[in-house]
């Protein structure tokens, strides 16, 4: 697919649209604060599943990439990286199964939350004659996967380190109730919160143990905010390369925001109503939840006209009920989304664009790896 050099009102639509300004701005800004705190980052890349935008995360100072599923890290396999943590639960033998054949490919680590997750891994690898690094989980109040931090976490550690074939090589956490939270100040709150559990969880397993055990921590907002405790030795965050119209609430603008739906304007019913050709099935239909991240009236933020909102959306269209008498049949506007992750496995391939132009289209290699 070549479109290089292409102004983006030349493209059909809908399409998705990469600043890529804004996207190694983003990039960057993540790097320098891992290195000013001495951290690594290691990103995660269900937000953009874009080869390409893994390797300029790599080339900026990310340590390795982490996913959410092993079809995601199988593509990433696929096009060359070798440092891959699945921060998810690994369960049943087809996927043992496909664990094990990734690992013979790539340094592979995986995340657990229960015994017989580590027993099951175990004696696969340990039939392959190897090792496999795990992470346990921590719930630090997202109540979704994860045991407790504190002696629930020190007896599954302790479990784990007598399994054969897995070896214990930290904890990590996914802080993601800081989406929730109404102010800004009580995001920092949430992140030293989880930071500290995690951070006395860590000591407490090494001291039981006499072994290593890293502390991972997660969440775009809390990364935005800025707060870090001492003891943190890795970041993953995922939606700080592109943001979005959630994360421009947290932001407190929509300057860093990298990703937009180009969208074209297909008709106006009344004076007030205009309908676009990007529905549910371009925008998706994330709203977001009560929280800091929420702000963002409808299904998105028209770049070109701010004050309208998307109402209503079906799968092919997005519907305005506020539009101005300004707002014509055939004009293109760019929306950007509520969740950008969620628009990333709607589409084939993104336009990298820089001033209005295209300068390279890339394909959505992980897009629909889901299982």
């Amino acid at each position: 697919m070549s479109a290089a050099g292409t102004p983006i009102r030349d493209l059909d639509t809908p399409s998705v649209l990469v600043d890529l300004d804004r996207l190694e701005a983003n990039i960057a800004r993540a790097a320098a604060f891992a290195r000013e705190h001495g951290i690594s980052l290691r990103p995660h890349c269900k937000t953009h599943k874009v080869a390409e935008i893994a390797r300029m995360q790599l080339a900026a100072g990310a340590v390795g990439l982490t996913v959410a599923k092993l079809g995601e890290a199988e593509a990433m396999a696929d096009h060359g990286f070798g440092d891959i943590f699945v921060a998810n639960q690994i369960v049943g033998p087809i996927k043992v199964r496909r664990a094990v054949a990734l690992a013979r490919r790539v340094r592979l680590s995986i995340g657990i939350d229960h015994i017989d997750q580590a027993v099951a891994l175990g004696a696969a690898f340990r039939a392959e004659g190897s090792e496999l690094p795990v992470h346990i989980e921590i719930d630090t109040g997202q109540r979704r996967a994860g045991v407790l931090p504190g002696a629930a976490a020190v007896e599954l550690a302790e479990a784990v380190s007598r399994v054969d074939g897995v070896r214990l090589d930290g904890v990590f956490t996914h802080q993601g109730h800081d989406y929730l939270v109404p102010s800004r100040d009580e995001v920092r709150a949430v992140a030293l919160t989880a930071q500290d559990a995690m951070v006395a969880t860590a000591e407490a397993i090494r001291a039981e143990l006499g072994t290593g055990c890293r502390v991972s921590i997660g969440s775009t907002p809390s990364l935005i905010d800025g707060a870090l405790r001492a003891g943190v030795d890795e970041l993953r965050v995922g939606a700080y390369v592109y943001l979005d119209a959630s994360m421009a609430n947290v932001v407190g603008h929509h300057d860093w925001c990298a990703l937009t739906v180009l969208s074209t304007v297909v008709n106006r019913p009344t004076a007030a109503r205009a309908v676009l050709d990007a529905g549910g099935r371009a925008l998706s239909r994330d709203r977001r939840g009560a929280g800091t991240v929420l702000g963002t009236p409808g299904y998105g933020h028209v770049v070109e006209y701010p004050e309208m909102v998307i109402d209503r959306l079906s799968d092919e269209h997005a519907v305005i009920d506020n539009a101005g008498a300004g707002v014509a049949i055939g004009e293109k506007v760019r929306i950007i989304p509520n969740h950008a992750g969620g628009v990333s496995n709607l589409f084939d391939h993104v336009f990298a664009v820089r001033a209005g132009v295209v300068e390279d289209v890339w394909r959505v290699v992980a897009r629909g790896r889901n299982r």
